[in-house]
C-alpha cells in the first residue's frame, strides 16, 4: 500500500505540481531547522518548489533539515515510516525534475 501511495503522489507531482499539496505530506519537523520554517520561499511539504531549486540549493536544504529529521525530538513529530516516506518522496519528485537528493 505504501509503495502504491508513494507512486501515485510522485506521478501526480511530476504531472501537476499543485496536486502534491492535496496530500498531507509528513515533514517530520523539518521546518524546525529552517529560518521561519521555509527554505528559499519553499515550505518543507512543497516538494515541487524544493525540487525546482538548483542542485546546490537542494543539497543545502538536505544539509539543513537532516539534523532535525534525525533528532530525538523528531520522534514526537512523526514515525519512522513517515520519515521514510518524506525522504523517499523528495528523492523521487526531485529525480523526476532532473535533480538528485542524497540523504
Amino acid at each position: 500500500m505504501y509503495i502504491t501511495l508513494a507512486s501515485v503522489v510522485v506521478a501526480l507531482a511530476a504531472t501537476v505540481p499543485a496536486a502534491v499539496s492535496a496530500f498531507k505530506i509528513p515533514t517530520c519537523g523539518a521546518s524546525a531547522c529552517l529560518p521561519d520554517g521555509v527554505f528559499n520561499t519553499c515550505e518543507p511539504a512543497d516538494l515541487g518548489c524544493l525540487c525546482s531549486q538548483d542542485q546546490s540549493s537542494i543539497d543545502e536544504y538536505v544539509g539543513l533539515v537532516t539534523p532535525c529529521l534525525e533528532s530525538e525530538e523528531r520522534k514526537w513529530a512523526c514515525t519512522e515510516g513517515a520519515l521514510y516516506q518524506y525522504k523517499d518522496l523528495l528523492v523521487h519528485v526531485c529525480k523526476g525534475m532532473g535533480k538528485a537528493v542524497v540523504w
